[in-house]
């Protein structure tokens, strides 16, 4: 009887949990929540898991959300490079379990992310599965196909979307996100030829405001427009190589025309590497608290916006 009563308890307090937040879709173009009111996602996306994962903590994903008013974080877990998922999939696994269950403990959002730019169509049938049978039915999370396409053509993009999707769609009805080629750049795409067959579907659009400047941004408003449901998973004020100079002016351009459109968009990235993208200075304390001190001035001028604008 008292085994009965505790997996109750337990029950109702995961329902607690997970009621905190509630269930997205995409209606006009915009992400809303189950009233149909447009929900303001704002947040930042930790780096490629397996050159940074000392940084998927319960610790960092919480001080995000309470320092930083962070309602939405990105687990980038990297596909090909050295001890990536494919090599190491239970240090990946940990770094993802650490991350979401904190999120659903905080009471936001997170995306887990196939962090590749080569199409490996059979890993990431197995990773979504995987993903989706066991955090398909928290509310919080979002899956995203496919981080940054470059060499393939979008008619193998969007096979490759589908038949994803199709392995989620047996475990979750959460929100999916897809990006196009180039870098996620194509938004264009989207509008002539869109993905058909899937059901609470969003395109991705990256961008670097020291690279990509007005041409981008009247891709994307054209897009939008034309009613292409967009969410920014990755973005940054200097150059798309990672360095370069933090360019305010065009990155208060991109700001105003995502605000313009209520969208959701994520900031790159939780890493300490010694580049202008990283958000940590060298040698950040992953288990210690987020000061101001251990804060690049990318890092900050990021969190001076997310808190401004996360009330």
């Amino acid at each position: 009887m008292k085994k009965i009563f505790f997996v109750i308890l337990l029950s109702a307090l995961c329902f607690d949990i997970c009621a905190q937040v509630s269930p997205l879709s995409v209606r006009k173009g915009n992400v809303v929540d189950s009233k149909g009111e447009i929900m303001r996602l704002r947040g930042v996306s930790f780096s490629w898991h397996n050159w940074w994962g000392q940084y998927y903590t319960a610790n960092m994903v919480k001080e995000l959300k309470e320092t930083w008013h962070c309602n939405i974080v990105r687990a980038s877990i990297g596909i090909g490079p050295s001890n990536d998922y494919v090599k190491n999939p239970e240090y990946a696994q940990k770094c993802i379990d650490n991350v979401v269950s904190e999120a659903v403990k905080q009471g936001i959002y997170v995306i887990i992310d196939f962090h590749s730019h080569d199409l490996d169509q059979k890993t990431a049938m197995n990773f979504f599965k995987i993903q989706a049978k066991k955090y398909g039915k928290y509310p919080n999370v979002i899956f995203e196909l496919f981080n940054e396409p470059v060499n393939q053509s979008w008619d193998e993009l969007k096979k490759y979307a589908v038949s994803i999707s199709k392995v989620i769609r047996k475990y979750s009805g959460n929100l999916i996100l897809m990006g196009t080629p180039q870098w996620c750049q194509q938004i264009n795409l989207a509008v002539t030829s869109p993905i058909e067959g899937v059901s609470n579907l969003m395109y991705t659009l990256h961008f670097y405001a020291n690279t990509h400047k007005e041409p981008l941004r009247e891709s994307l408003e054209k897009a939008l427009k034309a009613g292409v449901p967009v969410f920014v998973s990755e973005c940054g004020s200097m150059s798309a190589d990672g360095n370069g100079k933090i360019n305010e002016e065009e990155f208060s351009k991109w700001l105003s025309l995502m605000e313009q459109y209520k969208l959701p968009m994520i900031f790159w990235s939780m890493a300490d590497k010694e580049e202008v993208c990283s958000l940590l200075k060298p040698n950040t304390d992953p288990d210690a608290p987020l000061k101001d001190s251990s804060i690049t001035d990318w890092g900050q001028l990021c969190k001076k916006y997310i808190l401004e604008h996360n009330k």
